[in-house]
């Protein structure tokens, strides 16, 4: 989960759905715009962190399995959250190689005091 500010929050759902809740209600529509998410083993769409300047550029970072043929492997993204969709999607880490089995996906994504982003 990532709150936007005290009644508002994102959440990760590992079926590859970003979900939505405003004013502490659970949005029907799933947030738009994400790539497509394996949803293998202990992968799926993971981890979740806002920019720490989020509320002037918007920037969302997610955590997931990827497959790139038959394999698999965590991969970082960040996009622009404008409403319910995510724009400007941009992959900014893929882990290589990539593998056949779906365990030990990195998903914990955290922002040091000096903005470097931290994939754990």
């Amino acid at each position: 989960m990532a709150f936007l500010d005290k009644d508002n929050l994102l959440i990760t759902e590992r079926t590859g759905q970003l979900r939505k809740v405003e004013n502490w209600l659970l949005l029907d529509q799933p947030v738009l715009g994400l790539p497509n998410i394996s949803e293998i083993g202990q992968g799926g769409l993971l981890g979740i962190t806002l920019h720490p300047k989020f509320d002037s550029n918007r920037f969302v970072y997610l955590s997931y399995a990827g497959r790139e043929e038959n394999r698999y492997g965590t991969e970082v993204l960040r996009g622009v959250l404008n409403n319910n969709k995510l724009d400007d999607i941009e992959v900014i880490f893929k882990a290589l190689p990539k593998a056949r089995r779906g365990y030990h996906f990195g998903s914990r994504l955290v922002f040091a005091d000096n903005g470097t982003l931290y994939v754990l």
